[in-house]
Order: structure tokens, then sequence, then C-alpha cells
């Protein structure tokens, strides 16, 4: 066969132009109404075509993202202590997204370059289960930021990769930050994806929808106690609806997380009700730009329709926290290990213990200095001056204890910052001991304290009781006659006060470290 024989080729390019030259000369003999149909139609096609593949994406979100299985744990960064399987965890069909509320909004800008986390929550979906868990992690949790060997509270750690990182996005630098600190609290487990909201945002987002329906649970007031929402069922807009996610007047912060979990199961609940799920692409379309996530619109969508589906039963909360320390006067929240561990096996079936956490302490203060107490004259009246000096820089604060002739000991004054205090509850003829002690937030210093006695010379003369006027309109009972057989006994003989050589007779004493 001659390869350069094109004779077929030739018989087939005038056929196909004379179908097409066929076809159009058709189509231009039909009626306006029937071309308008099949233009009509020629996109439609392709066009629905796509929309039930779009359809069919977003209602299976499991298949939306990698597999779990996928991921080489070689390049998940654990931290030294954690030993768990992290083969076996990879195995499982669940995505960990990290919620943050960011506590900045335009207002802010003006006075804020960098702005905290205030807000953090891991919701762990399981799409083999159809079971949604939702981790609240308080703001002021201690732990380690990210790969680094400093440990603080977990909403700095995006300040410490925006600031410190060296990245040039810094942005991003910090929620990697932020992403391996909240790691570091759950035993490295991985955490792929995030999203984030600031203030302005929240407002946007619940009054598009035209508010939630909440019962709000107390009465709550802003920060000159003007009543701002009352309590009861009622629509939440959006000012009204951040008030609330933000106020820690009841239950502080662990209250404020929990309550804010609360509010996003009960805007869950209104979008149900309301039959807004369907809304759900319009809406993210609309203010996705209110919105920072490495999560792509299709995600999005997805779970925003998964999570609707499901609704609030199957949906289960858990809370970490634990007691709260101190460090350099910051207080920090270190959690309770042993909660962690419960959540770790609930959660992600994973069997881990947290290291045991050294109990965080403040520097102890030294004991005040030169504490003295004398008595002197206040408004005409005799009172006790009690005065010292700061021990070292340490001493932020004291606390002024007092005891009356060896009696109880009693708190008269609590963390005062003044080096004086004026003791106007005295009397004649008792002995005083005062003992002070320095104040570095949790920490206290060794005591110092002084004793003194008031002495009826030092006192002013008590007033004499007053005389009632005699009433000549009420006739005078006479006066009983006197008993000669009992006469009237003399006065015992008054010994002379003996000075205290503490205080050389003026009420002065030295301080006297406790032993």
């Amino acid at each position: 066969m001659d390869m350069h024989d094109n004779s077929n080729l030739e018989t087939v390019k005038p056929t196909a132009k004379n179908f097409l030259q066929k076809a159009v000369a058709a189509f231009k003999k039909w009626k306006k109404p029937y071309k308008f149909l099949a233009i009509m139609l020629i996109f439609l096609i392709p066009l629905s075509g796509y929309a039930a593949w779009y359809y069919y994406r977003i209602t299976r979100p499991a298949e939306l993202f990698e597999p779990p299985i996928n991921k080489d744990p070689v390049e998940e960064t654990k931290p030294p202590e954690v030993d768990w399987d992290v083969n076996k965890y990879f195995s499982r069909n669940i995505v960990n997204i990290v919620l943050l509320g960011f506590d900045g909004s335009a207002d802010r800008d003006a006075i804020y370059s960098i702005y905290r986390t205030d807000t953090i929550k891991v919701v762990s979906l399981n799409f083999d289960e159809d079971t949604i868990h939702i981790i609240d992690i308080p703001r002021d949790t201690y732990t380690r930021i990210a790969n680094t060997s400093d440990y603080n509270k977990i909403n700095s750690s995006y300040y410490f990769g925006y600031k410190y990182s060296g990245r040039e996005d810094k942005h991003a630098a910090g929620i990697d930050y932020t992403l391996k600190s909240v790691s570091n609290i759950l035993g490295g487990i991985p955490l792929h994806y995030y999203a984030s909201v600031d203030m302005d945002g929240v407002v946007k987002m619940v009054d598009s929808i035209g508010g939630v329906k909440f019962d709000v649970p107390f009465d709550v007031y802003d920060t000159k106690g003007k009543l701002r929402i009352e309590k009861g069922e009622q629509i939440l807009k959006g000012k009204d609806y951040l008030w609330y996610l933000r106020t820690r007047a009841v239950g502080g912060d662990i209250g404020r997380v929990n309550r804010q979990t609360e509010l996003l199961l009960a805007t869950l609940d209104h979008f149900r009700a309301e039959g807004l799920v369907k809304n759900i692409p319009t809406l993210y379309t609309t203010y996705q730009k209110y919105i920072d996530t490495n999560l792509t619109n299709q995600q999005i969508i997805s779970l925003a329709l998964y999570v609707g589906k499901l609704g609030r039963s199957a949906v289960q909360q858990h809370t970490l926290k634990g007691p709260g320390q101190s460090r350099d006067g910051i207080y920090y929240m270190v959690l309770d290990r042993n909660l962690v561990s419960q959540v770790m096996h609930d959660v992600f079936g994973i069997d881990y213990m947290p290291p045991a956490q050294s109990k965080l302490t403040d520097t102890i203060p030294s004991a005040p200095k030169s504490f003295a107490a004398s008595i002197i004259e206040q408004d005409g009246k005799k009172v006790i001056s009690l005065t010292w000096q700061q021990g070292d820089s340490h001493n932020r604060e004291y606390n002024l204890y007092r005891s009356v002739n060896s009696g109880e000991e009693i708190c008269i004054a609590q963390k005062i910052t003044e080096k004086g205090f004026i003791d106007n509850d005295i009397k004649t003829g008792n002995s005083y001991r005062y003992r002070l002690e320095a104040v570095n937030y949790r920490e206290v210093s060794d005591s110092v304290t002084i004793d003194i006695t008031i002495e009826a010379s030092q006192l002013p003369p008590a007033d004499p009781p007053p005389v009632e006027p005699e009433n000549p309109e009420q006739p005078q009972k006479p006066e009983e006659p006197q008993n000669p057989k009992n006469p009237e006994e003399p006065p015992e003989s008054q010994t002379p006060p003996k000075t205290d050589s503490k205080d050389n007779g003026l009420g002065t004493g030295t301080a006297e470290p406790k032993k």
C-alpha cells in the first residue's frame, strides 16, 4: 500500500464537510423557537452532566479527601514522647479539621497587627461511623509551641509562628505553628485542615441568615454593666451572637468554650429547622471571603451538607481542662492528663497518656524588710500605723494578718500594693501581733511579725456616758437609804503599768522574722 495514498482521506473530508453543511442548512430552515431550544439543549446537556457529577461529589465527602492511609507517616511530626501506632491510625477514614476564631476586627486593625486564636476547636469526622467529635481546647492551655522547645499558651502559637518563624508568608507560618501546637496537645494527631474566621466574619454570616434562634441561659451585660442580651429564647443577630460567644461572665474560659459549642450546634439546628441546608452552597459562595481555610469549595460545601444531614445527635462534645497555674506571673491551664487520655481513646481510638507536667511556679519573693509598728493620732483618734520596705523586685503585693491577745489570726488586708497600713480597730489593754508576707502572684514569701501592746496612757480617756436630763414633769424616785452596816469598800490599789522593752514605752516594735 502506498504510504502516501490520501485517496481515503479525500473521500472522508468532503463527506464530513458535506454533513456539516447540510446540518447548518437544515438549522437555518427551523423556526426561531426551535432554534432557541436547540441552542439551549447544546448548552444544558454538558451543564447537566457537570451538575450531576458535582452533586455526586459533594454528597460523598469521604471521597473529597485523600484517604488518610495514603499519608506518609514519616512526614508527620510527633512529640518525642508519643508512642502510639501512626500506621494503625492512618488506616481509619477520619478527617480532622481545626476551627479557629481570631479576636481581630476592622476596628482593631488600627491598633493591632497580629491577633490571637481565642477559639480553638478540633472537629473530627469519622465517615465510617457517621460521627462527629468536637474537642474544645481552652485558649490558656499550656503546651509546647509547634516543633520548638518553647512552652506557652496555645493561643500564642499563631503569634510565635507569625513573628519568629522567619518565613516569608507570615500568616501561613502562624497557622502552621497553631496546627502543630494543637497536635502536641493531642499526642501528635495529624491536623491537615483548618478554617478560621474573625469577629467581623461571624457578624456578617449570622446576619446573612437572619440571625440564629437560641435560648440564652442568663442575662448578658456589656463592659459598662448595661444589659445587652436578656435571658430567654430569641433570635440572636450578628453582634449579639458574637457578644454571647465571647462573654466569660459565667464559668470563665471553660464556660465560654462550652457555650460556643452549644451555640454552634444551635446554629446547625437553626439551619435544619429553617430549611437553610440547601442554601449552604450559595451562602458559602457569597461569604467565603470572610473564611480563611485550606479546604476547597467542594470540601466545605460537602462537609456542611454532611453535618447538616447528620444533625446534632451525631455530635459529641469534649472539653479539655485542668487546674490553673502560673509562671512568671502569667496564668496557664495545665490540662488533666487523664482527661486528655480519655478523649484520645473516645475520639481517635488511641491509647495514649500524656507525660506528667511539672508544676508551674512563680519566683518566691523575699520577705518584706523593716517591718515596724507605731501608735499615731489620726482624726483625733489613736491608731496603729504599720510600715515596711520591699524585700525584692518580686514583692508585687502583700497580705497582712492580725491576732489579738494571742487569739485567732485573721487576715485584715489582702493583696495590697502599698507599703503601709493603718489599723484603727484597737482598744486599751490589748496586745496585737501582726504578720506580713509578700506575694508574687501565687507564691508567698516567708513571714515577718511584730508585737505591740496598747497601754491606757497611750490612748485618750474614754468619753463619760451622757447624762440624761431630768424631766420636771416626772416625779423623782427617792434615793434608797444607805445601809450603815455595809460600808463601801475602798478601791483596789492600782499597779503602775510595766513598759515593754520592745517598744521602749512608745508603742514601737521591731520586726522579727518568723521561725
